[in-house]
């Protein structure tokens, strides 16, 4: 049963194929039984479950487009809930990322826990190895996803993770984009539509590092910190370590961020003083081999130029002088910088 609307799909796609054009495939679940409806669909989607109805009778349409690895879906639907819980994600294994345009309806929920309303005309991120409840009331529902792999959304936009549940703020440069594409996709060579997918791709990535991240609205400015610090640390030696990027793994803004960090030095001065208390240690370290050049570049330093002059600015001498050294004594923070590496209020 659940093979015959795949084997259209397939069927369709690979006539495209062969006369060189993108593949696409149309998908409607007028053309099944009402009670077969929702098992075609979901098998069309490829996760069985994820999406529950919310009025009946189920109806859905599907536009599917291929690009590579990458698929172009446009979907009309009758109102549905997502619920994919930590249990679900350990199970099926699906990582994708997906760009969602609401084209007509609205949808809300939580992501990881913090909530996320979407309005009509908006666009969002969502990791589908993150937890995420979503619910939309409207019918139908019409929205455009843009499924990509993890290790092409990781090309395209740093860390997956940070793009669940993020809203673009005046979404309608972004939304007008993903749309042009997908109407020209019908006439397109495939290797013109990669051409055209990749200039998406690079107007969607700066947008979405300034996008709106969910957060707990009532973080007290310890919390937000103790969340910085934790990202902080276990991506020291990552060269888009930057303010922005801490702001958008906490779920804050960037102002919210600085304010948080204003009585503590700022956030920049924090990831500094971490990066040379870490490299300190490691010159202190009887056990460390590394040139002085790796150690730059594994602790996020541009240039060991870079590295050397701040470390002597820190310390008063520089790396090369503190190896030379006997290694006795225990690693030591900057000056001004408390054991964390927040520098010291006056």
């Amino acid at each position: 049963m659940a093979g015959t609307a795949g084997d259209a799909a397939r069927g369709e796609a690979e006539a495209r194929r062969g006369a060189g054009l993108v593949e696409r495939a149309v998908f409607d679940t007028a053309a099944f039984p009402e009670a077969e409806r929702l098992v075609q669909f979901q098998h069309i989607v490829g996760a069985p479950g994820l999406i529950q109805p919310r009025a009946a009778p189920f109806h859905a349409r599907v536009l599917t487009y291929w690009l590579g690895p990458t698929r172009m879906r446009l979907f009309e639907t009758a109102p549905y809930r997502v619920e994919r819980l930590q249990a679900k994600i350990d199970s099926d294994r699906l990582d994708h990322v997906m760009i969602v345009h609401l084209i007509q309806g609205r949808a809300r929920g939580d992501f990881a826990g913090l909530p996320v309303e979407a309005p009509e005309g908006s666009v969002y991120g969502l990791d589908f190895a993150r937890p995420c409840r979503i619910e939309a009331d409207d019918d139908p529902m019409r929205y455009l996803m843009i499924g990509l792999p993890r290790p092409l959304a990781a090309h395209w936009f740093g860390d997956p993770a940070a793009l669940h549940g993020a809203l673009l703020d005046g979404a309608g440069p972004a939304a007008a984009a993903m749309m042009d594409l997908v109407r020209r996709l019908d006439t397109l060579a495939a290797a013109e539509a990669q051409g055209a997918f990749d200039g998406l791709m690079g107007r969607l990535a700066p947008l979405f590092s300034r996008a709106t991240r969910p957060a707990a609205p009532s973080a007290s400015d310890g919390a937000v910190r103790d969340r910085a610090r934790a990202v902080i640390e276990s991506h020291l030696s990552a060269r888009h370590l930057t303010p922005t990027f801490v702001a958008r793994q906490v779920g804050v803004s960037r102002s919210r961020l600085y304010e948080a960090f204003a009585r503590h030095g700022g956030v920049a001065q924090h990831i500094q003083a971490r990066r040379l208390a870490r490299v300190h240690a490691a010159l202190q370290s009887p056990a460390e081999g590394r040139k002085l050049a790796d150690l730059a570049h594994d602790h996020g330093f541009a240039s060991p130029a870079h590295m050397t002059r701040l470390f002597r600015d820190a310390y008063g001498m520089p790396p090369r002088s503190l190896r030379a050294r006997p290694r006795r004594r225990p690693p030591a923070a900057p000056p001004g910088a408390t054991r964390e590496g927040v520098p010291s209020e006056a």
